[in-house]
């Protein structure tokens, strides 16, 4: 490879990425930092984007992935926080920062906001360049193995920022996928009563189970509802709905004064709800996307060795075999695939 070139993988169209040969991105703005991706992870949300039809829009011919632990390499002039050498991770949705969302604080829901992965050149790569602002320090002696969790749990750090959920409380988590099962722990952690999660695959029982689960409902056996209350006759201080088709279901689990927490994401699908219910019941229903300002909780989490998912790496692979990683994230066999730019482990 020609010096001043980078390996990548970039969206071309409908269901197809290519292997390519880029120039090493440059410094264009005073906050950017150019960042030597060390290790890199495939998502959902990758998997949607190169669907047939695509669940996730992409520029044709951007680098897509987004899930990345980092070094720097060069800084803009204006950025005063990180320097050549720092070890980061990343949040990946870049706000405008000038629209009244944003300057309202909910930066996470800005309507004007653009994701490195999709409209920006991403981390399938071996360099990538973000804004400061979207970057967290991470100490050099935390693996890259445990920091690669940093994107995905800045979505759930941002949930359970805005539950508020209380030491005690008992949480059924709808959805047994790697976003219910860090949802498991980190609720495990906070001092929930008892944690009740759903799970069919048979294959992922065992990780729920090392997530710390109190019991793993299987509805193609069991009722949700009868279950939950086996456990918690009033129901649920806490439901917690990952999938994006379950919301009737969690207000059901849901004790009367309970909250409901909406992550799961299916933009074609429409549910039948009785707000009748909701109301009755004075559940709180809560959206949550993303994470407003929790990037730096993550990152001191896994410094701290509290945060550690290594049990939920199923594949490390290099960028020749991609294939092969979102082959097993599409039919359900990996849980979580780490790319590695410059080679495996040991190899590199």
């Amino acid at each position: 490879m020609k010096e001043g070139m980078m390996k990548g993988i970039a969206f071309i169209s409908t269901g197809k990425y290519a292997h390519v040969e880029r120039p090493i991105p440059k410094i264009e703005k005073n906050h950017d930092v150019l960042i030597r991706i060390l290790a890199t992870s495939i998502c959902g949300t990758d998997v949607h984007i190169l669907a047939t039809p695509p669940l996730y829009p992409a520029t044709p011919g951007k680098i897509i992935g987004h899930e990345m632990v980092g070094e720097v390499v060069e800084c803009g002039s204006e950025v005063t926080e990180f320097q050549a050498g720092d070890r980061v991770i990343m949040d990946n949705n870049i706000a405008c920062g000038t629209c009244e969302i944003c300057r309202l604080g909910d930066y996470n829901v800005c309507p004007n906001m653009k994701s490195i992965g999709m409209e920006i050149d991403g981390t399938f790569a071996q360099y990538c360049v973000a804004p400061d602002s979207n970057l967290a320090k991470i100490n050099k002696d935390v693996p890259l193995e445990r920091a690669i969790f940093a994107e995905p749990l800045n979505v759930a750090f941002g949930g359970l920022k805005k539950v508020k959920m209380m030491p005690g409380d008992n949480v059924v988590i709808v959805g047994g996928g790697p976003i219910g099962m860090y949802f498991v722990k980190l609720c495990k952690q906070m001092g929930a009563g008892k944690v009740l999660v759903t799970g069919r695959s048979p294959s992922r029982r065992k990780y729920l189970e090392m997530s710390g689960a109190d019991r793993i409902i299987n509805t193609r056996e069991e009722d949700l509802l009868t279950a939950v209350h086996e456990e918690m006759p009033l129901g649920a201080d806490l439901v917690i709905e990952c999938v994006g088709t379950m919301i009737g279901p969690c207000v059901d689990c849901c004790r009367p004064g309970g909250t409901v927490l909406v992550e799961g994401l299916s933009e074609n699908e429409y549910q039948s709800i009785s707000q009748h219910i909701i109301a009755r019941k004075g559940v709180n229903v809560i959206g949550s996307f993303i994470g407003n300002n929790v990037l730096q909780a993550v990152a001191n989490g896994l410094n701290s060795g509290m945060l550690d998912f290594e049990y939920m790496i199923t594949h490390k692979l290099t960028f020749d075999q991609f294939d092969e990683g979102l082959e097993a994230m599409r039919n359900g066999t990996a849980l979580e695939v780490i790319l590695y730019p410059w080679g495996l482990p040991g190899e590199a």
